[in-house]
């Protein structure tokens, strides 16, 4: 397990683009999106998405700018996946999956300029075995999302 800070070189932003850049499969779910943020991580999401890897990105329906939507949009085979729900997605957690294990971030970042870099923000990072419990629970958490979204 390791700390994540925005309080040095090894910031947010730095920890999620080298994961984004490795990952065979990443998941990116944040209740605030910005264009700063997007624009940040999008060479990390676009290398990966060039090398084949699955991104899917859950946002609030209602917090995601419009110029966040046609940005995902124009990338292709990224997943971007609006969650509708009564209550507003609040969650900061990012699943990134490789071959038998994964890596996941949770903490208090979105994915905005400010969580991403300039905030002060605070996250954990833990790795994991495919199929183990965490895992299951990530995954269960991802598929509850998805029967309360819609594809945008």
């Amino acid at each position: 397990m390791e700390f994540i800070s925005n309080r040095g070189e090894r910031n947010h932003f730095s920890v999620l683009s080298h994961l984004v850049t490795e990952a065979q499969e990443v998941i990116l779910c944040s209740g605030w999106i910005d264009l700063g943020g997007l624009t940040l991580l999008k060479p990390s999401l676009a290398s990966a998405l060039h090398r084949g890897a699955a991104i899917t990105v859950f946002t609030d329906a209602r917090r995601t700018p419009s110029r966040c939507r046609r940005l995902l949009d124009r990338m292709q085979r990224l997943i971007h996946t609006e969650v509708s729900d009564k209550k507003r997605l609040h969650t900061k957690l990012y699943y990134f999956g490789y071959e038998t294990t994964y890596s996941v971030v949770i903490g208090s970042a979105n994915l905005t300029m400010g969580g991403l870099d300039l905030n002060e923000e605070f996250s954990t990072l833990m790795h994991g075995s495919i199929g183990d419990t965490h895992y299951q629970q990530i995954i269960d958490y991802f598929q509850q999302l998805t029967g309360v979204s819609s594809s945008a």
